[in-house]
């Protein structure tokens, strides 16, 4: 279920943020994020994600590592540029990437 909470910002604008937290699982999944304007439609969009029959948490994938997340996102983004790429290429082979994301 979402709900939207509207504030002030420093400058004067208003921001809107909407949550949307639900189970999955048995697991209790939040989801946050910060618009201009009110985003009924994110949250709708990513309650469907939650309650479609193959959707996986990223935290949840067994064996999963920063290293594996940073490899996965290069491949699936090949218009990167050489120096986002070369950092990335960086990270991978530190001993963070070991670790669990």
């Amino acid at each position: 279920m979402g709900t939207i909470s509207t504030r002030n910002r420093a400058d004067g604008s208003i921001a809107h943020r909407a949550e949307v937290v639900t189970r999955h699982n048995g697991k209790r999944i939040k989801f946050t994020a910060t618009f201009d304007r009110p985003a009924a439609a994110w949250m709708k969009r990513k309650e469907k994600e939650v309650r479609a029959p193959r959707y996986t948490p990223l935290n949840a994938q067994s064996g999963a590592t920063l290293g594996d997340a940073i490899r996965r996102y290069v491949d699936d983004n090949p218009a990167i540029g050489d120096n986002k790429c070369c950092a990335q290429s960086g990270t991978t082979q530190s001993p963070i990437s070991n670790a669990p994301h």
